[in-house]
């Protein structure tokens, strides 16, 4: 056995050992208390180690402490500072990490076998192989991008919707939220009144193959999770969920789950099942508004608040978790700059951001913040406009300057709206989760850096 196979063998166990040097000579046994003396502020835990070598490995802060550690061994630095220096030069050609290839290009049919009614405005569809071969596995968290023609909407509409179930299972599920009109007149939901109105079992879809970079691995159980959820934003958290109990072995997971009232609260007897027969997991449900009737609360659930860092920190032993966060804009923005307040290290907050709640980071690199006023070119439309809006990606102004560019999720996620740079250069409000070739950009979430010519 290699090094290599040693160590993910190694890992996978979730046994890290480490020595202790014998400061003064005496005899100790089971039970005896084990007091810090003191602690280097620069020193890392060995978990740490670990999660550089086999998991975050373009953690280039991270790597730079790693590989100055005169305590980690001259092999393990050598190798740290090897991987940094690799990672330094892709940063300056420009280049983002090779995605892995998808399960199929383009678009595929899909059949819908089951339709469950999960309450007033969420169904779960069940989708398979029209042939009946086995579905391509996923990464828990991942999502699906449909196409679907809707009778009197022009041109096909494309949107993206998370898988809500573990990879361990012959059907894609997803479960979706109906929009519907509001008191603000907000428009009903395009493709998801479609489904609900529209699909059944039975009917074709056309889907793209599982796509997305807000994923969990449930093999690396050396790590401990936090999986918030609010609304509909819980399905990627129940496949995270569903696959480190399916799993196993044992992985400490704290569940916060949000919702307005218990007409709102999904899968609760699946989630109070799966906290009650494994020890490991812990769920709080929050109401931030429950309903009383004849003087009782109606609904089960832990506390009447809206899940924040607050909430938080009363009950995590401490912050050393890697964060997993799902849900409106509101809460995503608090739950985000709140954990790194908490000294919490911005590469263990991982979000899924679609259209408004995209996340922004408290703060950013500068190449974030452009000046306003970048006079943007779309080629193919021959047209020529002034960007002066910091906070505005590529997408709203084509489309305020009426160019028409396919979109999806909004929120640089499902890979719809990347579009072709034929000069100058972009900038992202926050990190894209789909892949990039070289000279392209996903406009929903990219700026203008200098004077830009895309092809649109």
């Amino acid at each position: 056995m290699g090094r290599d196979e040693f160590v993910a063998e190694f890992l996978e166990r979730g046994l890290l050992g480490f020595y202790l040097a014998v400061a003064k000579e005496g005899e100790i046994g089971p039970g005896d208390e084990i007091v810090t003396l003191s602690r280097d502020p620069n020193s890392f835990e060995v978990t740490e180690i670990a999660r550089l070598y086999a998991r975050d490995r373009d953690d280039v802060e991270g790597l730079r402490r790693a590989a100055a550690l005169d305590v980690v061994p001259e092999s393990w630095r050598g190798y740290f500072r090897e991987h940094l220096s690799r990672l330094e030069r892709r940063h300056q050609r420009r280049l983002l990490p090779a995605p892995p290839a998808p399960a199929w290009e383009g678009f595929r049919p899909l059949v819908i076998r089951e339709k469950v009614r999960e309450s007033e405005d969420v169904a779960s569809f069940y989708l398979v192989l029209g042939d009946g071969e086995p579905l391509p596995p996923y990464r828990p968290g991942q999502f699906l991008t449909f196409r679907v023609s809707v009778p009197g909407h022009e041109g096909p509409a494309i949107r993206s919707y998370s898988l809500s179930d573990s990879p361990e299972h012959d059907a894609y599920r997803v479960t979706i939220k109906r929009i519907a009109q509001d008191i603000t007149g907000q428009k009903p939901g395009l493709v998801s009144s479609f489904f609900h109105d529209r699909l059944e079992p039975g009917d074709v879809i056309e889907a793209k193959a599982p796509a997305g970079v807000f994923t969990v691995d449930p093999r690396e159980n050396y790590r401990p999770v936090v999986l918030v959820g609010a609304g509909i934003g819980i399905t990627p958290i129940l496949s995270m969920l569903n696959a480190i109990v399916e799993r196993g072995p044992e992985r400490e997971t704290w569940v916060f789950y949000g919702v307005r009232n218990h007409h709102d609260h999904l899968m609760q007897e699946h989630l109070e099942q799966i906290a009650e027969r494994h020890p490991y997991v812990h769920l709080h449900v929050c109401y931030s508004r429950p309903i009383r009737k004849n003087g009782t609360t109606v609904g089960r659930f832990h506390h009447t608040r809206h899940v924040d860092v607050e909430l938080l920190k009363q009950l995590l032993p401490g912050s050393y978790y890697d964060y997993y966060l799902c849900g409106p804009a509101q809460m995503m923005h608090s739950l985000y700059d709140g954990l790194l307040k908490w000294s919490v290290p911005e590469h263990r907050i991982h979000f899924e951001a679609f259209g408004p709640a995209a996340v922004k980071s408290a703060a950013p690199d500068p190449v974030a913040q452009p000046d306003c006023g970048i006079e943007v070119s779309f080629a193919r439309s021959n047209t020529t406009v002034m960007w002066s809006r910091c906070d505005s990606p590529l997408l709203e102004l084509a489309e305020d300057s009426g160019i028409s560019i396919p979109f999806g999720c909004r929120a640089g996620s499902c890979g719809t709206c990347v579009t072709r740079i034929v000069s100058g250069e972009v900038s992202y409000l926050h990190e894209p989760g789909a892949p990039l070739g070289e000279g392209e950009a996903l406009t929903c979430v990219a700026v203008p850096a200098n004077p830009l010519v895309l092809d649109a």
